[in-house]
């Protein structure tokens, strides 16, 4: 999914974040790919939650606010999924703008409308 970071610079130009509330932490993983910097796996409640690409290479190309997350696919079948994500996005100031593809998961979920 697509989200939006209300301050990028968060995650610019470091190895490891760690969330506020001290749940979450992000560590870097690499040089991310064309259109990002920053490759992140990310650890909720010291389980792999999923990975994010963060920090526009190009500001032409791409808002240098739009960050991308993928959520691990096993985690999707979960119970409190979503209210991690909700909990991640809160801490770090971040917002839903798009979906980017769906999982399986959730049509079993009945997350479709929460998309």
């Amino acid at each position: 999914m697509n989200l939006k970071a209300l301050d990028p610079s968060t995650f610019d130009n470091c190895e490891n974040h760690t969330s506020a509330d001290l749940k979450t932490e992000f560590k870097r993983e690499g040089n991310g790919n064309k259109f990002y910097k920053n490759y992140w796996k990310i650890f909720h409640e010291k389980k792999e939650f999923g990975t994010m690409f963060t920090n526009s290479r190009s500001p032409r190309l791409m808002d240098p606010n739009n960050f991308q997350l993928k959520i691990t696919n096993n985690k999707l079948y979960e119970l409190g999924w979503l209210d991690s994500l909700k909990s991640i996005m809160k801490n770090e100031k971040l917002s839903y703008k798009s979906a980017t593809r769906m999982d399986i998961a959730l049509d079993g979920g009945n997350y479709f409308n929460v998309f």
